[in-house]
């Protein structure tokens, strides 16, 4: 190594504090600003998605018919064309139909004379113009046609005497959402809704969900099932009266419900303990004195018809305690 001199190391650069703070700012600046650009183009990518859906491309007929909604013949009457609508429009929802497919696929499970009735419309229409219809439109045009005032009229009268019989709860509420449905102007606003389902129901019953002062329909709803179920389980018999007759048994829940039912008392019903004979449709114990001799004290024949040479020993107790029970 001669001719050199001595190895030296060079002298380490060292970096300003504010130099060092430039460029952490450029930095994290730089990828803020990228974070940013893939934002915006994901959520551009997903508007041209959605709409390319809106347009259609997102639901065809075969996944609307996938879901399977039901068809509709313009036979079933007013709650069969409800049920047919609300089945559709859920399938709507599941299958993200357009709103300018929902007439268009809706139509196409139309059968007999419903599909009679849409195919004039479409020759005044035109394919297009029908098609093109809002569901709004359509349904209204449905209503008119298979839902009309007299039969809305019809189905008002029996709304406003719409009672629940015995226990059966379901029925009566689903028979309440119909109505509903149907004749919206008896239950709006919410007040009229809740009215109309506590007047329905049993007095037992009855008390109780309008000492709740409940202001919305569906905790009502709630209540009367809960309410009711309580009331089921308070007739059911005990295991210590297991002895008495099944049919007794099964008629004990409906007792608790008697608000519906017509009010006998005082018009001549029996209200004693003894069974009722089918014989002489009185209500006694044993066999029926109707039509038992006099004369022989033998059951089945009267005495003008009775051929035994013996009369009845009339001290006989038994024969006086047979009479006493008629």
């Amino acid at each position: 190594m001669a001719g050199r001199g001595p190895y030296t190391r060079p002298a380490k650069r060292t970096l300003d504090a504010a130099v060092i703070k430039m460029m952490v700012d450029r930095r994290v600046n730089k990828a803020i600003a990228d974070y940013e650009a893939s934002r915006q183009h994901s959520e551009t990518s997903g508007n041209n998605n959605g709409s390319n859906s809106s347009n259609g491309k997102g639901c065809s007929f075969e996944s609307f018919l996938n879901c399977h909604p039901h068809k509709f013949k313009g036979t079933e009457g007013a709650v069969g064309m409800l049920r047919w609508m609300e089945k559709v429009e859920s399938v709507f929802a599941m299958c993200d139909c357009a709103e300018e497919n929902r007439v268009k696929y809706a139509t196409g499970t139309l059968e007999g004379p419903a599909l009679t009735w849409w195919n004039t419309h479409v020759q005044t229409l035109g394919l297009d113009g029908a098609n093109s219809m809002s569901w709004a439109d359509f349904t209204r045009l449905l209503q008119e046609e298979y839902c009309p005032r007299d039969e809305i009229r019809k189905l008002e009268a029996e709304f406003w005497v719409h009672k629940m019989v015995g226990s059966e709860i379901e029925q009566y509420c689903t028979r309440f959402h119909e109505l509903c449905k149907l004749c919206p102007s008896m239950v709006t606003p919410e007040y009229k809704k809740i009215e109309q389902f506590i007047s329905g129901l049993p007095e037992q019953i009855q008390s109780m969900v309008t000492a709740s002062d409940l202001t919305t329909i569906q905790p009502l709803i709630r209540l009367a099932h809960k309410l009711t179920i309580q009331a089921e389980r308070k007739w059911e018999p005990s295991q210590h009266q297991s002895h008495q007759p099944q049919q007794q048994q099964r008629s004990a829940p409906a007792r608790a419900f008697t608000a519906t039912q017509p009010d006998d008392k005082g018009k001549g019903v029996y209200q004693g303990k003894y069974p009722l004979c089918n014989r002489c449709s009185y209500h006694h114990f044993g066999q029926c004195e109707r039509y038992r001799c006099l004369k022989c004290g033998r059951h089945g024949h009267m005495a003008k018809d009775c051929r035994s040479k013996f009369p009845v020993n009339n001290n006989n107790p038994n024969h006086h305690q047979n009479n006493n029970n008629n």
